[in-house]
């Protein structure tokens, strides 16, 4: 038979029930070992136990642990607490010492290491070889011992237990292990989180061995000194990861950490414009859930408890929407507004040769406009004939029209000779005229009474009085004021001979 050096020791107590051909699930607390062994994680399934695969083997201080040991070893359950031993060589003896709680020992027994398989090819590594051994020759060895054959003072308890190679036919020293076993229960964290902004923080260690000492350590320079902690008003800044350690009355120390949690704070986007009265919600946030709603009867959900709804108005607004997270009650609120559809209008228009005219677009609030000229705002200053086209915007919609300025020249032409008795020349006083915003015409005689006024520039006198007399031969002056089109007050006088 070949003999290797690679050697591994695995040994836990365990007190619940082994099971003939399948074992039963474990929990124990490694405090110390220096065992070292198979560098691959194969040799742990042919060991039976697929739960150690750490790479090196070396369990850290301190470390707790679960695991299920693997079926086909061959070893029933005894009474009272018990070590498995399991190791994968060939003739070897192993001597086994209980570690009491006031750090001494009791006597060593002889672990009777019993083939349950026996000169069997196994491809293992080979970690002082630093290479694989394929197919060579080796033996899975277990052993069971139980406390009670052990003899230790009356009031100590087990903590722990003592491994050392006797002989084995290798030729080689092998490792000497110890693994610190409590078979108390195991101390455990908890907290009572996830939280909210404001809630209180619980802190607690179950299972703790009578007459622990506790030393806790957290974010923001936390500390304390108690089994169960209570941090009142409890804030984001104060979440992370918070460590305790449990020392037993031997010393024998065990680190425990645990996360506590804080729901995040809902949010959801900010004020904002949707066209179409349609907006689609998205980068909600809530630690799990929450409800939309709005005071607003024009304002509807496509889901009131979707995350990222979609939210429509009947009519155009400034509305105003609330969430509020389920698990804190948080409510949050954003404005959204639908702006009206955009209209404007320009009038048409013909103004005087070598004049301004301003041309005035239809306003809404909150619209902006651009002329084809460049410029913007609601009105602009023109002085050549063309079309002007502005159009009125807001963030969702535009609108469109043209202003056609026509040019004319505006002034008024008078005669200034009426021949009552003609009847081909002229027995009317008319003028002839263009572009005029607003006239006015006073015919006066040579005593300065005034006998005829109108003020249509359309209409003429006829050298009758007002009252429909006519005035007798002579000279009559006319005063006439009006006002052009380009807002040019002009003022014209004359006289107008008046024959029979």
């Amino acid at each position: 038979m070949r003999h290797t050096l690679v050697l591994l020791i695995i040994c836990f107590f365990f007190s619940t029930k082994l099971l003939s051909q399948v074992v039963g699930p474990y929990t124990g607390t490694t405090h110390l070992t220096n065992i070292t062994g198979p560098c691959a994680p194969a040799a742990l399934a042919i060991l039976g136990d697929t739960d150690f695969t750490d790479g090196s083997y070396e369990i850290p201080f301190g470390t707790v642990f679960e695991g299920t040991w693997a079926s086909g070893l061959g070893y029933v359950d005894g009474a009272g607490d018990e070590i498995v031993c399991v190791s994968l060589h060939t003739e070897e003896s192993w001597t086994v010492r209980l570690r009491l709680s006031d750090g001494s020992y009791s006597n060593g027994l002889l672990a009777d290491m019993t083939p349950t398989i026996d000169n069997d090819a196994f491809n293992l590594y080979d970690c002082g070889a630093a290479g694989l051994n394929p197919g060579w020759n080796y033996d899975r060895r277990v052993a069971l011992l139980d406390f009670a054959s052990f003899t230790y003072g009356a009031g100590l308890t087990v903590v722990g237990a003592e491994f050392t190679l006797v002989s084995d036919n290798a030729g080689n020293a092998d490792p000497i292990g110890m693994l610190l076993m409590s078979n108390a229960p195991v101390p455990t964290i908890s907290n009572n989180g996830p939280l909210c902004d404001g809630d209180t923080l619980i802190l607690d260690i179950q299972n703790a061995p009578a007459g622990a000492a506790f030393s806790w350590s957290g974010p923001n320079g936390f500390n304390s000194t108690q089994q169960t902690v209570t941090i009142l008003n409890f804030t984001a800044a104060q979440a992370g990861v918070y460590n305790c350690v449990v020392t037993d009355s031997s010393g024998v120390n065990t680190n425990l950490t645990t996360t506590v949690v804080i729901n995040p704070q809902p949010a959801i986007f900010s004020d904002t414009t949707a066209c179409n009265q349609t907006l689609t919600v998205q980068g909600t946030v809530a630690a799990a859930g929450g409800v939309w709603s709005s005071t607003d009867a024009d304002i509807q959900f496509s889901s009131t408890t979707a995350l990222n709804p979609i939210i429509t108005s009947a009519s155009p607004g400034t509305y105003t929407v609330d969430f509020t997270d389920d698990v804190c009650g948080v409510t949050v609120s954003a404005q959204i507004i639908f702006p009206d559809l955009v209209y404007t209008e320009v009038s048409d228009t013909t103004i005087c040769s070598n004049s301004e005219y301003t041309i005035n677009a239809l306003q809404q609030a909150g619209n902006s406009y651009l002329w084809n000229t460049g410029s913007t705002g609601p009105s602009i200053t023109v002085t050549e004939p063309g079309n002007y086209i502005v159009v009125a915007s807001n963030s969702c919609y535009s609108w469109s029209d043209t202003a056609t300025i026509s040019e004319i020249a505006c002034d008024i032409e008078v005669p200034n000779v009426i021949s009552l008795s003609s009847e081909d020349g002229n027995n009317v006083f008319y003028i002839n005229y263009s572009g005029i915003k607003s006239f006015e015409c006073s015919i006066i005689n040579r005593w300065g009474n005034e006998v005829y006024f109108y003020n249509d520039p359309a209409a003429a006198w006829n050298g009758k009085t007002q009252n429909g007399e006519k005035v007798d031969e002579g000279t009559y002056f006319y005063t006439i004021k009006a006002v052009l089109n380009n807002d040019e007050e002009l003022v014209k006088q004359g006289f107008v001979q008046v024959y029979h």
